[in-house]
């Protein structure tokens, strides 16, 4: 992993007296862990970072927020030596990353123990261990609408959007899911993504959003080779998911009748869902729930446009509109067309 200039952030120094031996050598491992911390502000991926000694045992561990990697990398140092969860105070004479970055940070950080960039075999597989199991508890669909930073006024509106959306029915109007649309909204970041409507066949119902339409297309053939029994890369995308109340969590539909949120139909409980482009799930910050009222509210009048939007999908003729949308007062150019 990478990281910007190395800072002195020096390690915490031991006394004589609690450091019993010199250990021979050590690695180091850093990784992003597979799910999400909230809190204040937006939800962020808060970073592993790993010590292993020559013996392939786990010493030390830590987790950080990525924007204090750099401090926290020479904290856990420190502290590692001083208090390893194995054996007795130590103090490696080698530390061996796999990192550049950090294998300059710590240059920069520590006298007298010679830092190698290389292979960390044994620690990377115990980071994949890790990361994995990580990743079944976090594969878990959240309890909570508001679990991304959003207010109860914000997911009020996106529920109002929803419900529009749901009763205008896109998908019998969409002839199927590779009759695309293609979004801009600047106000909120979003040039040139995809809309694939979903629905056509009776059951899951809804939008999926990508960031391009490669990564459309790559989301099409990684649904092929899952068929062949491969496992391929995701891409990044955003979907807004209409589910049955039956299917919905106890807490979720909990939520939604404390606080009134408006839903169309039995089968119309919306769903916002977030995935990385490792196919992790993560929660919806408030941009994203920005981003999903805008589509939400903009795909509904141009279904009328009926005529128009199947001769530009079935014979390439152009077709676009732009229209300004008030998000809780706030407006918003979304900039649709038929892409072809």
């Amino acid at each position: 992993m990478a990281t910007s200039r190395p800072r002195k952030t020096r390690a915490p120094r031991a006394s004589r007296a609690s450091i019993a031996h010199r250990a021979a050598a050590w690695q180091c491992g850093v990784a992003e862990l597979p799910g999400y911390v909230d809190g204040e502000g937006e939800p962020f991926r808060p970073v592993g970072i790993f010590w292993m000694n020559e013996d392939g045992m786990l010493i030390g561990s830590q987790v950080a927020h990525p924007d204090s990697l750099e401090d926290q990398i020479v904290v856990s140092l420190g502290q590692v030596m001083a208090r390893p969860l194995v054996g007795l105070p130590q103090r490696p004479s080698r530390i061996r990353v796999n990192s550049p970055g950090i294998a300059a940070l710590l240059q920069a950080n520590t006298v007298g123990i010679a830092i190698v960039c290389g292979p960390t075999p044994e620690v990377d597989e115990a980071l994949r261990a890790m990361t994995e199991a990580f990743a079944a508890d976090a594969d878990q669909r959240t309890d909570s609408y508001l679990s991304g930073g959003a207010d109860p006024e914000q997911v009020a509106s996106l529920f109002d959007a929803a419900a529009g959306l749901y009763r205008a029915q896109p998908w019998r109007i969409v002839p199927d899911d590779q009759s695309l649309f293609e979004v801009t909204i600047t106000e909120l970041g979003v040039h040139n993504w995809i809309i694939s409507t979903i629905g056509q066949m009776g059951q899951n119902f809804g939008l999926a959003v990508f960031q391009s339409k490669e990564d459309f297309d790559c989301f099409l053939d990684a649904g092929t080779a899952i068929e062949d029994g491969l496992e391929p890369e995701l891409p990044a995308s955003l979907s807004i998911n209409f589910e049955a109340r039956g299917d919905m969590p106890p807490a979720l539909l909990e939520e939604i009748a404390r606080y009134r949120w408006p839903v169309a139909d039995a089968r119309g409980y919306p769903w916002i869902l977030c995935i990385e482009k490792d196919a992790l799930r993560r929660p919806a910050a408030a941009r994203d729930l920005q981003i999903a009222e805008s589509l939400l509210r903009a795909i509904p009048p141009v279904l009328q446009d009926r005529k128009a939007l199947l001769d530009a999908w079935q014979h390439g003729t152009p077709w676009a509109r732009t229209q300004t949308i008030a998000i809780l007062g706030s407006p918003v150019t979304v900039s649709l067309r038929a892409r072809v």
